[in-house]
């Protein structure tokens, strides 16, 4: 049990590197004790979640929702950290999906597994009276906002439903301070208009026979988690999504539960195995193509980017991934079924082969390289160039001036002709 309590409150909020010195300090302690929890149905339920999505069920991902879901269990407060784009939102959101899927099914924790609705909030983007509440200058009179609405009428439901409250933005003292009193052991929201209203939570009573059968049925090197005993499933959790705990105060940091969720868990590789997915059936037989492109380029360049240029405004890995698929989905537009539409001419598509390497590099060049400063592109320019011609690609830039100088013209290809488009949709029967 010690060691099962050890685990779920340090592991979540630690990176790889501190969790191998973990590791050592725990198996020092506990020598003959091997911690080995079978997820079972929830393990599966994420997976299916992860599917459904379109997403690839990494199994760094997977193990961090399995951690959300024990903070959950043990913490009505919690924070999700990490940087913009690796997975904080997708995190919830594929819990939120798999508990859905189990409602009625006996949970791990003890109980059954409930079906979850969240909240989105965005505190730095409203003001504080439209956040809580507020007086009426003129009249006195309280007006309930955002978040004691939400409190409000879920506190009055029946319904066992697990709501979470999800807070994204930073955390600053400006509007955290009012939620203290609901992250600590009150789990009450305190408003200025001194009206108090209570949490709901639901905690299984503490069967004593049933612990110490627990305590008695044990046998070397297992052990028996907590969960069913000392902590029961909170009906409402509030929940922060932060890049970082820069402007967070300790009285707010000591009262949640921490979960990190650091770059190294995903790659871009996985990424890119999504996106490919959902190729356009047109495009379907060119995947191989588009996915060697990827690896030829995609890794290479940020890390050339990362070393030899300046950005002007900071980026992530992510980031730059993600803007590079956006731009190469935007020349597939053509290529998209669209009911009542005329069938692309097959003059068109057997010119697509031809087009691949021109969409990527065009689409590279304005995600990966559009970031640094001028000097900067000068240096991705001349990289580049070298790189497209040890890879042997089949059009080449000239050799006068920057790849930023120039412009794709693919004869209309990629593009609509607005009129065709109009005088199309306009012959759609009915």
């Amino acid at each position: 049990m010690c060691l099962q309590a050890i685990c779920d409150m340090n592991v979540p909020k630690f990176l790889q590197e501190d969790l191998k010195l973990f590791s050592g300090i725990v198996s020092d302690l506990f020598p003959t004790i091997k911690e080995d929890t079978d997820y079972g149905i929830l393990d599966e339920a994420i997976r299916e979640a992860c599917r459904n999505s379109n997403l690839k069920d990494v199994e760094g991902f997977l193990t961090k929702c399995i951690q959300l879901y024990e903070t959950t269990v043990v913490r009505h407060g919690l924070m999700l950290v990490g940087p913009t784009g690796f997975g904080k939102s997708t995190c919830y959101r594929v819990l939120a999906a798999a508990m859905t899927s189990l409602k009625g099914q006996p949970s791990i924790s003890g109980g059954m597994y409930e079906a979850v609705k969240y909240y989105v909030l965005k505190p730095k983007s409203i003001t504080i009276g439209q956040l809580y509440g507020e007086f009426d200058l003129l009249t006195h009179e309280w007006t309930d906002r955002i978040f004691p609405s939400l409190i409000r009428a879920e506190a009055i439901t029946s319904d066992t439903n697990k709501k979470w409250y999800m807070f994204d933005g930073p955390v600053d003292t400006i509007w955290i301070e009012n939620m203290n009193t609901v992250l600590d052991d009150n789990k009450k929201l305190c408003l200025s208009s001194a009206e108090i209203i209570k949490l709901t939570e639901v905690h299984p009573p503490v069967h004593l026979p049933t612990l110490l059968q627990g305590w008695v049925g044990l046998e070397a090197g297992q052990t028996l988690s907590l969960h069913p005993f000392l902590s029961g499933p909170w009906v409402m959790t509030m929940m922060l999504e932060v890049q970082d705990l820069a402007v967070a105060s300790p009285a707010t940091v000591s009262r949640c539960g921490m979960l990190y969720l650091e770059p190294s868990i995903l790659g871009l590789i996985h990424f890119i195995e999504c996106w490919l997915r959902k190729l356009p059936p047109l495009l379907k037989p060119y995947e191989e193509h588009f996915k060697a492109l990827f690896v030829s380029f995609l890794e290479e360049s940020i890390f050339f980017i990362r070393s030899s240029v300046k950005e002007v405004i900071a980026s992530t890995n992510c980031n730059l991934t993600m803007n590079l698929l956006k731009l190469v989905d935007c020349f597939f537009k053509p290529f998209l079924p669209r009911e009542g539409l005329k069938k692309i001419p097959s003059e068109k598509l057997s010119r697509i082969v031809e087009l691949i390497e021109p969409w990527f590099i065009f689409s590279l060049i304005w995600s990966v390289g559009a970031t640094g400063d001028s000097s900067g592109r000068t240096s991705f320019s001349h990289w580049l160039r070298l790189k497209m011609e040890n890879e042997q690609l089949t059009l080449l830039f000239p050799e006068e001036r920057l790849v930023f100088d120039y412009r794709l013209e693919d004869a209309g290809i990629s593009g609509t002709n607005d009129n065709e488009d109009e005088e199309e949709e306009y012959r759609l029967p009915g």
